[in-house]
This record gives structure tokens, sequence and C-alpha cells, in this order.
């Protein structure tokens, strides 16, 4: 065709169209084309590295370094979260629990409250969205139950090696968080409780690195940010690393790793609790 001609044509709508007043029906369409355009690349000169970088970079040259390294970059992070994430579902699955009921319910209520929080962002309640999802709210929670009772375990084993290794968070390292924090345009309010989360989310960001430290080799690998030697709380990546649901009024971040052990290093966890509080014991050889 071409521009400012018409055509017409008949079909048939297939049968398991949405529509069941058309499904199966023969429709006759007229159809008219207004225009014909096609892509037209760029010459990749420095004009074009100029353009698409917005002045950030004055030649084809720099663009492309600027690029591959964040493409190595993503690749790097992607590598370190996957090896984070095996050693820690690795270092759970060869432990021994004993959970009340009530922490995998809590759990369970703290996962419904943040995604609630994320509906209402969405203008959306949570009673549509089950209503939507043709389940009642039992059924929401029972599914989400597994998970929970994950997290609640990754949380009794991230506590533990805090307390057996000794970790600690230092002021300096909260208030980086909160400056990086605002950074990426997410001011949080410095309460006690929003004190307490981040400290919290440190500190079990630094057990995971503990944890990856005592089960696999050394790094062979650095990336540029880390040899300059700038500390894991200054940078906006760091809060979104720390950022877990521990962190009032924010967004959880899930991680998504996995990392292999070392030959010959073994790990073994014993972690019971009870209603009040949970009693732990861990040893990692």
């Amino acid at each position: 065709m071409q521009a400012g001609e018409s055509k017409a044509f008949t079909t048939t709508i297939p049968a398991d169209y949405s529509n069941e007043k058309l499904a199966g029906k023969e429709a006759q369409y007229t159809t008219t084309l207004h225009k014909v355009e096609f892509k037209e690349l760029p010459e990749l000169d420095d004009a074009f590295a100029i353009q698409a970088s917005n002045d950030e970079y004055q030649s084809l040259e720099d663009l492309r370094k600027a690029v591959s390294d964040n493409l190595l970059e993503n690749k790097q992070r992607a590598i370190r979260d996957e090896l984070r994430e095996t050693v820690m579902n690795t270092i759970i699955e060869q432990s021994h629990f004993t959970i009340h009921p009530v922490m995998i319910q809590e759990e369970t209520e703290e996962m419904v409250h943040q995604f609630t929080h994320l509906l209402e962002q969405q203008h959306m309640s949570m009673d549509q969205y089950l209503m939507l999802m043709k389940k009642t709210r039992e059924e929401y929670m029972k599914e989400l139950e597994p998970d929970a009772e994950k997290r609640v375990k990754r949380q009794l084993v991230l506590d533990e090696v805090i307390k057996k290794e000794e970790i600690s968070v230092a002021p300096e390292e909260v208030e980086a968080l909160f400056r990086a924090y605002a950074q990426m345009g997410q001011s949080l309010p410095q309460t006690e409780g929003q004190i307490r989360a981040l400290a919290q989310s440190l500190l079990r960001e630094k057990a995971i690195t503990r944890l990856v430290e005592l089960t696999t080799e050394p790094e062979i690998e650095t990336s540029e940010e880390e040899s300059s030697g700038e500390t894991q709380a200054d940078s906006p990546e760091a809060a979104e690393v720390v950022g877990e649901d521990e962190a009032v009024d924010t967004q959880e971040i899930e991680e998504h790793s996995q990392p292999v052990l070392s030959d010959g290093e073994t790990g073994e966890v014993e972690i019971t609790s009870d209603d009040e509080s949970a009693q732990t014991g861990l040893e990692i050889e």
C-alpha cells in the first residue's frame, strides 16, 4: 500500500476471542494508510556520543568505554548476588531449626503489610487485589507462609552470625546510609525506629558478607569502586543492598543470588525459638 491508499478485507474472529459476542464471527475491516515511515539510525560519531550522554561524554570512545564498564559492573554485581544467595541458601538447608509458628505468622503479616503499602502506591487496596485474584485473605496468607518461614530462618541465621562474629555498626555508618538514601531522592526521617531499622539491616548485610568470606575462596577480582576505598554505606547502591524489610516506610529490595561453598568447607547451624525469643547456636568450620 502507498500513503493515502485504502483497502478492505474480511476475516474471521478467533473462537476464543475475549469478547464472546464477537468470537467466531466474520468481521469486515476497512483500513487507510496515512503515512510510511522508516528508522534512520544516526552516525556513530562524537556528536552522537555527546547527544546520547547529555554532554557527559565528548567522544565516541569515551561513551563506548562507559557502556562497557557499566555492562561489566552489572555482570560482576549479578555474580556477587548469586554467590551471596547460594551461600545463604546452603547454610539454611544444612541448618536445623525449631521455630514457633507465631514467628512465621508475624512475618507473614509483615509481608502482607508491605504488599498492602505497595498496592496503595498503585491506588489499589488489598481487598481489590484479592478480589481480582479470586482469593480470600486467609488463602493468600497461607500461600505466603513458605516464604515467610524462609525469611525467618534467614534472619535467625544472620542474627546468630552477628553475635558469634561480634559484628557491629558505627553511628557514622548509619548516617552514611541516610545520606545515600537522600542522594537517591528517598530522604528518610531520622527517627529512633528508622535508625534502629537501618542499623539492623546493615548488621545483617555485614553478616552475609562475613558468611561469604567464611565459606568461599577470596574474590579474585574487585571493581574500581571497591578498590577506590569507598565504604559500603557511602553509596546509593549500599542503601539498596541494606534497605530490606526492616527499613520503615521504604520498599523492600529482594536479593536474588546463589553462591557455591568452597571444597572442604561445611556449615552447621542449630536454631530454636520460643514465644518470646529465639535461642540460636552456630558453628561454621
